[in-house]
């Protein structure tokens, strides 16, 4: 079952999120209810869906982060995006950072031509910064060319700066960074990104 699930992950020191939508309140009732510290409840109800939030269609009591609007406007971004807000139970910092504690990770998978890290192994916290190259870069769902381009990451332009978490090769020898951007993660190749900090 769901909870079992996320009971599971709380053991292995995981955060978890339940989305839902805001008419879906009583049919999770019971998954929301027995969600534990652990889990946040993230939950959308849009209003007039006009980009901005408005206090007449607000989110159900108790949810942690509220989607008020896919049609939000962000500086850097040439589409329109999801937007959320903290409602006041859980700390920014909740959101942000890795783990609940440190997990052991499994070693490395050894490969002839390089070491290839495993996604369990990939570090999410931000420990410098870089910024595009290329006058675009897509990215993309693992660290190579042919993976498929992340479909809620934006394509970046030249200049952005991004969140450089961890730095991967890959089985054909190839650089890559595992990136944050406005909150959301992925693969961009090193090629076009230069380090700044």
């Amino acid at each position: 079952s769901c909870i079992e699930a996320l009971n599971w992950l709380k053991k292995q020191s995981k955060k978890t999120m339940i989305y839902t939508g805001w008419a879906d309140k009583e049919k999770y009732r019971n998954l929301i209810n027995n969600r534990g510290e652990n889990c946040a409840w993230w939950e959308a109800r849009y209003g007039k869906n006009d980009g901005t939030y408005n206090e007449k269609y607000p989110c159900h009591e108790g949810v942690d982060l509220h989607q008020y609007t896919e049609c939000g406007k962000c500086a850097g971004l040439y589409s329109l995006s999801d937007m959320n807000r903290l409602t006041g139970t859980k700390p920014e910092s909740w959101f942000i950072t890795p783990d609940l504690q440190p997990v052991s990770t499994p070693t490395p998978t050894t490969t002839t031509q390089s070491t290839q890290k495993e996604s369990t192994d990939i570090n999410r916290t931000i420990k410098g910064t870089g910024k595009i190259t290329a006058s675009y870069l897509n990215i993309r769902t693992e660290p190579d060319i042919t993976a498929s381009k992340l479909k809620s990451y934006p394509v970046l332009p030249k200049d952005t700066q991004v969140g450089i978490c961890d730095e991967i090769t890959n089985k054909k020898g190839e650089k890559w960074y595992f990136i944050r951007y406005n909150g959301k993660y992925g693969f961009a190749s090193a090629k076009y990104i230069k380090i700044i900090k």
